[in-house]
């Protein structure tokens, strides 16, 4: 290996000879000693640190930066100019006087020690570069023209350890009596632990602090924000306190090393012991400020909380408060308040720590403070501690839903969305259920509020106060259709009439004509115009005769309306009232309509002007084709609505007879008694039906759709509204034999017919006339009725319950009468 290494040189020497003949000749490459002999390097290099200027092999000074305050030594990397020399005879190389041994064959370095100090370093660096004869020309040459070297001066400047100069050398609690008060964990300068606790005895009332920062120039030390000298103690007092959060911090500052201060800060949690009854003395509340939601505070064993309140305890125990709080937010940041004290007044400190990830976030007393929400249910814990005792309460934060989400009943919508009381758009859960109906849903709002103007030769309709709007706000797009109608066009005819009576006598004529005629037409006033024409007089003889024509003028209007109108006058609906649900007494039919429109179920309304009773019909109510003195119509009159409309009967005929809401007692007691059947509901209640067909005695049957049950009853039997709607009774045919009509059952019998009347027959029966339509008679009975109720004391008494046949009311009506019987 060393001849190997020995012929490497030599072969390298000789190269560098003939490349130094051919660039320049014989004599580029001098030997040691010769006053030519190059003693320049050809460049440096320095890995953790930066050169300025860039290097020149004949400069002589340099500044060397360290980028690394870590760093505690320079690694310096030179290069020779290696077509100058004989490998065999290489210059020397010292280092701070040190002469660095190296081959020309290898890497040529050299490791500077820079120091491990906190704080900035400057150091010079001195590099030679010399002829190796014996200092460079021998001891003749050297005294005739001096030594063959060159100096390179480097001056090293290393920031400081920015991370350890901020780094407290003490962080040390004495108690009153003077004993050092130990951490927790133990205070170690070297780890990166920036939070201490403390706990003082329960009657420590007095405390010191002592905190000692790196003794550097440039480096402060600051208590709570304010400088504090390094040789000094803090008092502490804790006489109205449970503890205390001291913050202190080692800052440093330096204009070319530290231009933006640099700082650490710590924290000393110190806490005096709390015993059991001042624990128990602690209570708190938490709040979402209304802009962002709200909170609740709740039991233990509240159903939102009890599953949460249960992880708690397991994990907290006794410290675990027997309440906590249910929170509804929907903001992705939402501002939380929590406010907390203790009988004694002393000072608590609060943090809601998110129980899965436990991140905790400082709640100061009546501070809002951020929290960040998700799109689900999240676990939170108040942790209120008072010195060494913290007391937990349970969180839970919903994502509820929005009150636009609601269902609401018929006829009103979802509340307006307040931006200033995020409660009110709330509903109580994820998802809105029947139960927030009350708080989310408001009335519609009615056409009489549409102010968003009509189309041309349109106004608001007259009953707007009636006509709902889509939503609690009219709008113009989804409403102006509803609210609007044509301007109605109102046409008065006024005709005239003669009646004429004669007189006359032979023996003489005298006649008097005056004609009066007036016609007028007009959109707006009734105008009457007369014209008054006289004849001359004639007379023969002596007695006289006389003939008059008289006129009288009648006025007849008819108005011609183009108005969409649902309403229709003279018409009923039957049967006349939805079972469970009995005529009321309104202002007007558009009081009946609004009734109907907030009734579950209601499809039409009859309202009977005379007397002001309103009755609400269901889908199953058929059209009549008379309905003398009623008003009747839908519920909503909007563009769907129209009377042609309202015509049709969606409910096929053997079903019409059949009703909902209505229990039937007491049931017959026979073998087919509580027969169940498992089809269809429209099998199943046409079996049930069928059964009371077979079933000697049954005039009612009523069929259960839950329990697919059929129950019969008989004569007997009375009907109780206010069952579910799940049951449905009827007859045992719907052929007509018995309709209902709101508890007066209308009887067909087969009596003598005897001046267009049908006379009474036995049992409770309505008399009505051979030729004229069953609801013109009806009309006729409630018109009689109204003039003769002053004869119900004598002819008749109405009874309830089982006693309710007896009760006839005969009204008469000149030699006829009319009975009915309060069913």
């Amino acid at each position: 290996a060393a001849m190997a290494r020995l012929a490497a040189l030599a072969l390298l020497a000789a190269a560098a000879l003939l490349q130094g003949a051919a660039a320049g000749g014989a004599g580029t490459v001098r030997l040691p000693g010769d006053p030519e002999y190059y003693v320049y390097l050809q460049h440096i290099e320095m890995t953790e640190a930066t050169i300025e200027p860039d290097f020149n092999p004949k400069g002589d000074r340099f500044k060397v930066t360290i980028t690394d305050g870590a760093v505690t030594e320079l690694h310096m990397f030179v290069m020779l100019d290696l077509q100058r020399y004989n490998p065999m005879h290489c210059p020397k190389i010292l280092v701070d006087g040190k002469e660095l041994e190296y081959s020309p064959l290898d890497q040529i370095s050299a490791i500077i020690p820079i120091g491990d100090e906190i704080g900035p370093i400057r150091k010079e660096v001195h590099l030679k570069v010399a002829d190796p004869s014996e200092g460079g020309g021998g001891w003749f040459g050297n005294f005739l023209h001096g030594e063959r070297a060159h100096d390179y001066v480097f001056d090293v400047f290393k920031p400081p350890q920015l991370k350890r100069i901020v780094q407290a050398e003490r962080l040390q609690l004495l108690d009153g009596d003077g004993k050092e008060v130990p951490a927790s964990p133990a205070f170690d300068p070297t780890n990166e632990k920036d939070e201490y606790a403390f706990i003082l005895g329960a009657e420590m009332k007095k405390a010191k602090l002592r905190f000692i920062c790196p003794q550097e120039d440039g480096v402060m030390q600051e208590f709570e924000g304010a400088p504090f000298p390094a040789t000094a103690t803090h008092d502490l007092d804790f006489s109205a306190d449970y503890g205390k959060r001291i913050h202190v911090a080692c800052q440093y500052t330096h204009v070319q090393w530290a231009p933006a201060t640099v700082s650490r800060g710590f924290v000393m949690d110190i806490s005096r012991h709390v015993g059991a009854e001042q624990a128990n003395s602690i209570s708190a509340q938490l709040r979402v400020i209304p802009d962002f939601g709200y909170c609740d505070a709740v039991a233990a064993d509240d159903p939102d909380l009890k599953y949460h309140h249960t992880r708690v305890k397991e994990s907290f125990g006794l410290v675990t408060s027997k309440t906590g709080f249910v929170c509804r937010a929907n903001k992705d940041m939402s501002m939380f308040v929590a406010t907390y004290s203790s009988r004694d007044g002393g000072a608590l400190r609060a943090k809601l720590i998110n129980h899965e990830t436990d991140q905790a976030t400082t709640m100061n007393n009546a501070i809002p403070a951020m929290v960040a929400m998700k799109h689900e249910r999240q676990y939170f814990r108040l942790h209120v501690k008072a010195g060494d005792v913290g007391i937990v309460y349970p969180v839970v934060t919903l994502w509820p839903a929005e009150c636009a989400t609601a269902q609401c009943p018929r006829g009103q919508g979802p509340r307006l969305r307040d931006a200033l009381a995020a409660k009110v758009n709330m509903c109580a859960k994820e998802k809105c259920t029947e139960s927030d109906q009350e708080h989310c849903c408001v009335d519609k709002a009615t056409c009489e509020t549409y102010s968003l103007g009509c189309p041309p030769n349109q106004q608001v309709r007259f009953d707007g106060a009636e006509i709902s709007c889509k939503h609690v706000v009219c709008s113009l797009e989804a409403d102006q259709e509803t609210c609007c109608e044509p301007i109605t066009t109102t046409t008065v005819t006024t005709t005239s009439s003669t009646a004429t009576a004669t007189t006359s006598r032979t023996t003489a004529t005298k006649t008097v004509t005056v004609d009066v005629s007036s016609t007028t037409t007009t959109t707006t006033t009734d105008t009457k115009s007369t014209t008054k024409t006289e004849t001359p007089t004639t007379t023969t003889g002596t007695v006289p005769s006389t003939t008059t024509t008289s006129t009288t003028t009648t006025p007849t209007t008819t108005t011609t309306t183009t108005t969409m109108f649902c309403m229709e006058t003279d018409k009923v609906w039957l049967p006349l009232d939805m079972l469970g649900h009995f005529p009321t007494i309104e202002e007007s039919y558009r009081h009946c309509q609004r009734r109907c429109r907030n009734t579950e179920g209601c499809e039409h309304f009859s309202f009977w002007r005379s007397k002001q009773h309103c009755h609400l019909q269901g889908a199953g109510a058929e059209r009549q084709k008379w309905g003398f003195g009623f008003d009747s119509g839908p519920p909503t009159c909007t563009p769907g609505n129209l009377v042609a409309t309202t015509t049709t009967n969606p409910v096929p005929e053997d079903r019409r007879c059949l009703q909902h809401w209505v229990n039937w007692a007491p049931l017959m007691m026979t073998d087919s008694m509580m027969m169940t059947f498992h089809g269809t509901d429209d099998e199943d209640i046409s079996s049930c039906q069928r059964l009371c067909v077979v079933t000697p005695g049954c005039v009612q049957f009523q069929f259960d759709l839950v329990l697919r049950t059929c129950y019969l009853a008989g004569e007997e039997a009375q009907p109780y509204p206010g069952a579910p709607y799940t049951t449905v009774s009827g007859p045992p045919t719907c052929d007509g034999a018995n309709e209902h009509f709101n508890g007066f059952i209308l009887k067909d019998t087969v009596a003598e017919r005897s001046g267009g009347l049908r006379r009474p027959a036995p049992g409770p029966v309505v008399w009505v006339s051979d030729h004229v339509p069953p609801l013109l008679a009806l009309g006729a009975v409630a018109a009689v009725g109204a003039a003769s109720m002053s004869r119900l004391s004598n002819r008749g008494t109405f009874r309830s319950g089982a006693q309710r046949r007896a009760g006839d009311l005969q009204v008469l009506g000149g030699e006829e009468s009319v009975t009915l019987v309060a069913e």
